[in-house]
This record gives structure tokens, C-alpha cells and sequence, in this order.
């Protein structure tokens, strides 16, 4: 009498490439998002915008990027009009220094950036020094 031997279960040869194919296709797609934020903060820009309103800043940047800018127009229009001047400026350093002074900020988010007040904890963390 022959002993039926029992194999312990493993992949099919064919599974075993599917699994590692769409691993490494998974691998490859998290790390492309990773190398497209990055790019949208590094990517230059130009601006001179002279009393102009937030709404066409935003619009000419979107132009300038290729990004989506997702804020409330609401909150945009009582910001009233802005000033801002660049000359091949990373995105991210053009934000970070004028969205502060009218009390906004960004968070970068896929393929956009998402603009939104600052918090009121954010807001009183500034202290003012000087002489009265």
C-alpha cells in the first residue's frame, strides 16, 4: 500500500507571477504619487499679480501647474485683493510666504492643493514683541 503523501498548499506557478506582477505594479504606482507630490512643490512659477483677487491668483497658478486648487470661494472673495510677485519660485515657498499674511494656508493633496483658513490655535501661536 502506497502512502498518500500531503503537500502543504502553495501558489500555482501562474498565481505566483500575477501576485508578483501586480505587487510590483502596486509598488511602482505608490511610489510614482510620492514623486508627484513632490513635483508639484518643486515646479516654478512666475507671477505678478497686482491688486488682483485670490480667486485669479489661484486660477493663474492652476494655469501655470497643471494643479487643482480646492478652497471655498466664499472665504476667497472677503480676502479682498492681494498682491503677489514672483519670479521662478518654487510653488510651495510662493504658498507658504503669502497664503500666512492673509491668514489661509495649503496642505498638498494627489494632484491639487487644498486651501483653507488657518485654525485659531495656529493664528495665537504668533506672540508680538515691541515697545508700547
Amino acid at each position: 500500500m502506497k502512502k498518500e503523501r500531503r503537500r502543504a498548499w502553495r501558489f500555482p506557478r501562474e498565481m505566483s507571477s500575477i501576485t508578483r506582477l501586480t505587487s510590483a505594479l502596486l509598488l511602482g504606482l505608490f511610489c510614482m504619487s510620492f514623486q508627484g507630490n513632490l513635483f508639484s512643490q518643486q515646479v516654478k512659477v512666475s507671477l505678478d499679480a497686482r491688486q488682483k483677487t485670490l480667486n485669479e491668483v489661484l486660477q493663474e497658478l492652476g494655469r501655470q501647474t497643471g494643479l487643482n486648487f480646492l478652497y471655498n470661494h466664499e472665504m476667497a472673495r472677503e480676502r479682498g485683493r492681494v498682491n503677489v510677485q514672483a519670479t521662478d519660485k518654487a510653488l510651495g515657498e510662493l504658498l507658504a510666504e503669502f497664503l500666512p499674511t492673509i491668514g489661509l494656508e495649503h496642505v498638498y493633496m494627489d494632484n491639487g492643493v487644498v486651501i483653507r483658513e488657518k485654525t485659531a490655535l495656529q493664528q495665537q501661536q504668533h506672540a508680538a514683541r515691541g515697545k508700547v
